[in-house]
């Protein structure tokens, strides 16, 4: 297939700056995803754990989840603690909250 681009006496590189102009609108509309947080709140935990924030302060004062303090504050490691629950190691049914 021979395809023909009318320039109307654009200098090749005025197409290209064009071209590039055009393309660089479609990325920039492109929605981006999501970041995701490496470390959840209390409340986080408890949203993603689907226990409740009493339920899961237990557990963290149990050592039974995984968690940190920084600053006085409770963080927990996303994926650690995905992992905690696909693993089933936990001490208590998922399907009560306290």
């Amino acid at each position: 297939m021979n395809t023909t681009i009318i320039t109307q006496g654009l200098t090749v590189e005025e197409f290209l700056s064009s071209v590039r102009e055009i393309v660089r609108d479609e990325i920039k509309s492109i929605p981006q995803p999501e970041k995701i947080k490496p470390f959840l709140s209390l409340s986080e935990a408890s949203e993603l754990t689907g226990q409740s924030k009493s339920t899961i302060y237990r557990l963290t004062s149990e050592r039974q989840i995984p968690h940190i303090k920084r600053g006085g504050k409770l963080l927990f490691n996303r994926l650690e603690l995905i992992a905690w629950l696909q693993s089933g190691n936990q001490q208590m049914e998922l399907g009560t909250n306290s």
